[in-house]
């Protein structure tokens, strides 16, 4: 996994020290953080490892075909992510039969009280931890129920993106949110977008503006000799330079 600031581990460092605190400083025998992969959070996972050696463990990079051998050791998966989107890292975790424990935006996979527990901010994240870290009933049942749905295998990723686009378009219609819809594409916008175009795309944009200059032009011409007789004030003023040759001779 990425070990950033999007993923959140820095909240998942503070959200487990705290639960654990929360247990007054003695969590279940043997209950440790182990956190896996690499990215910018690597030195503060290494220094929050170094501080609590006995609670927080890291592993380093994983290669991704023994990602599932080092899930089977666990007991409880757990993300501070709050912006998943397919949330693959889950669904191997339930393919485990590990109990979630993550936060409830973005969530696809993770029904509340089934198969884990969602959290809403860090603070929630930290007591959804105490709460199944104390509680060895709890902990079996989100087993049980993680190891039915993980062997279930309902987890096709365009499908379950697809549905979840399509319940939240369904509830922004149902909410009435018509009007926000049409300021995103007010002609404001568009004036920006063609102009855009315009100076990517010189040569192209230059035989456009041409050709339907043109045709506009093809078009309103017969509209134009309607309201501005030219033939008929030419032959005006021929009739009068011929009237005044015939005078003069």
């Amino acid at each position: 996994g990425r070990l950033s600031y999007d993923k959140s581990v820095d909240e998942l460092l503070l959200a487990f020290e705290e639960a654990t605190r929360q247990l007054h400083g003695r969590p279940p025998r043997g209950a440790a953080l182990y956190i896996v992969g690499s990215g910018e959070l690597e030195e503060e996972v290494r220094r929050q490892a170094a501080r609590l050696p006995e609670q927080i463990v890291y592993l380093g990079q994983v290669a991704h075909e023994q990602v599932s051998c080092v899930l089977r050791e666990a007991d409880i998966y757990v993300s501070a992510a709050p912006n998943e989107t397919y949330g693959r890292s889950l669904v191997e975790a339930l393919r485990c039969a590990l109990p979630i424990v993550t936060m409830e935006s973005c969530n696809m996979h993770v029904l509340h009280g089934s198969n884990g527990l969602l959290a809403a901010d860090r603070q929630q994240l930290a007591r959804q931890l105490q709460r199944i870290l104390g509680d060895e009933k709890l902990r079996a049942d989100l087993e049980r129920r993680a190891a039915k749905y993980g062997a279930e295998g309902a987890f096709h990723p365009e499908a379950r993106m697809l549905q979840a686009i399509l319940e939240a378009r369904n509830r922004t219609l149902a909410e009435g949110n018509r009007q926000w819809r049409r300021a995103v594409w007010h002609p404001f916008w568009s004036l920006w977008l063609w102009l855009s175009v315009a100076l990517d795309h010189p040569s192209l944009s230059m035989a456009t503006i041409l050709a339907v200059s043109a045709l506009a032009m093809r078009a309103l011409w017969p509209t134009v000799m309607q309201r501005w007789p030219i033939r008929d004030r030419v032959r005006t003023a021929e009739e009068r330079v011929r009237t005044a040759e015939d005078k003069d001779e």
